[in-house]
């Protein structure tokens, strides 16, 4: 995924999520992930990265509500296939 696709990624989220899903996708994350020679990151890592941390904040209560978890990993599931396939 390139920074544009992550930044259109962070931007839905945000609006069908809500802004607390923006701490995911700033530029200094981006940047922690190995780069491809094209500048893209795989998504697979990223992906995983996200789930610690919600499953990390859910269990201490500091993410996002129960129901918003489920909706919040199946929208970022979907965003990820739907930007894998544009890179094929």
């Amino acid at each position: 995924m390139n920074y544009e696709d992550f930044c259109h990624i962070a931007s839905v989220c945000t609006e069908q999520i809500g802004p607390k899903c923006r701490r995911f996708f700033s530029p200094s994350n981006f940047m922690k992930f190995e780069k491809d020679e094209s500048g893209r990151i795989a998504i697979l890592p990223f992906y995983l990265y996200v789930m610690r941390t919600v499953s990390t904040a859910f269990w201490s209560h500091a993410f996002i509500h129960n129901s918003k978890v489920s909706e919040f990993t199946h929208l970022l599931f979907e965003l990820f296939v739907e930007v894998n396939l544009c890179e094929c």
